[in-house]
C-alpha cells in the first residue's frame, strides 16, 4: 500500500476504496508494476499481468502499460 500511494498519479484512497490515475495511465501503471519488480521480483509482474488481463484488452491501442505486455 505504501509503494501505491509513493507512485506520481496514481492517488488512493484506502477508507472509500478508490483509485484514481491521472496524466499518463500506462506510465502510472508501469511506475507500480516496475515498484512491486523491486520489491518482490519478476514473479509479481506475472501476477499483475494474470490480474490485469481481461482488462487490458478493453483499452485503446497504444494505451497498453509496457509492463503488462
Amino acid at each position: 500500500m505504501e509503494q501505491a500511494e509513493a507512485v506520481s498519479g496514481l492517488k488512493v484512497d484506502w477508507a472509500k476504496h478508490q483509485v484514481s490515475v491521472s496524466g499518463d495511465g500506462a506510465r502510472v501503471i508501469d511506475s507500480l508494476v516496475d515498484k512491486y519488480k523491486d520489491l518482490f521480483g519478476q514473479i509479481s509482474v506475472e501476477v499483475c499481468k494474470e490480474a490485469a488481463g481481461s482488462l487490458i484488452d478493453k483499452l485503446p491501442a497504444g494505451k497498453h502499460p509496457k509492463a503488462l505486455e
